[in-house]
């Protein structure tokens, strides 16, 4: 099994580098907010061999830990990253004057994906500031997450998370994360909008017993960049391609993954500036 966005952006990288040189960098924390992270590892890791195999270009990939990528894909030792958005907000400033194209990947049936504050409608929470002094559930190693909670704490002066609340609970999951508040092992929990409603679909009682506080501007849990250094052919070769690989290979994805868009650099400058209020 392979995962879908990978086939997807890649060939189109295939059609957009003229060089017949294909860098790719993968920052492996994107797999910490996924399920069965070792098996999604193993497929990219096939996939990127086969492509090398059965290509008549030249194609290179590495994983990264870190924010090296960044330096390396500035640099042009990789011409094509997948990062993930937080990574984007916390180098954009110096990143975009390098960026050709920027493709955004969500689940469901969105453009984008927003993140949420619920709550257990049962413990009779209206504000966020009954949440003092309660547990708090997250997803571990979420850096969106916990980006929209020092938002929301820094909106009502609420101050750091580890002093307003009693304590804050990590899971692996998104569904460990809300089924944490459903059982009433915290009070409240932060939780990607389209998970919240795929949660729903399959228990219907989460719905009645969970309520939303606060809702996130609209964003791009991963993305991918491709350098400029490309021709000016390539726009519309991705173009060409983009509606027809998105319906022939979205569909049944191992991650859910429906939704494949280029974004558009102005379509930036909201999370962008969500950001830059929250950390500068």
């Amino acid at each position: 099994m392979r995962i879908v966005i990978l086939f997807f952006i890649i060939t189109l990288a295939l059609y957009a580098n003229h060089s017949k040189d294909l860098k790719i960098g993968y920052l492996s924390t994107i797999l910490e907010n996924v399920g069965k992270k070792d098996l999604a590892k193993k497929e990219i890791e096939e996939y990127f061999e086969t492509l090398k195999n059965k290509s008549d270009i030249k194609v290179s990939y590495n994983f990264y830990k870190d924010s090296s990528i960044i330096r390396d894909f500035k640099n042009g030792k990789l011409n094509m990253i997948f990062i993930d958005g937080f990574t984007y907000l916390e180098n954009y400033t110096n990143l975009d004057k390098y960026v050709f194209k920027y493709l955004g990947v969500t689940q469901g049936n969105q453009e984008y994906t927003s993140l949420l504050l619920v709550v257990n409608a049962r413990s009779k929470i209206n504000l966020i500031s009954d949440l003092e002094n309660s547990a708090f559930s997250m997803q571990k190693n979420d850096k969106l997450s916990e980006m929209f909670l020092k938002y929301i704490l820094k909106k009502y002066k609420l101050g750091s998370a580890d002093t307003f609340f009693s304590q804050i609970i990590y899971k692996d999951t998104p569904s460990r994360v809300l089924f944490s508040i459903f059982f009433n092992r915290s009070k409240g929990c932060i939780i990607q909008e389209n998970n919240y409603k795929k949660e729903i679909k399959i228990n219907s009682q989460i719905k009645d017993k969970t309520k939303i506080l606060e809702k996130s501007p609209p964003m791009h849990y991963i993305m991918a960049l491709v350098r400029r250094d490309l021709t000016d052919n390539v726009l519309n070769v991705i173009n060409s391609r983009m509606e027809k690989v998105s319906n022939e290979l979205l569909r049944g994805s191992f991650f859910m993954i429906h939704n494949i868009k280029e974004i558009k650099r102005e379509d930036l400058k909201d999370i962008q500036k969500f950001y830059n209020n929250i950390f500068k």
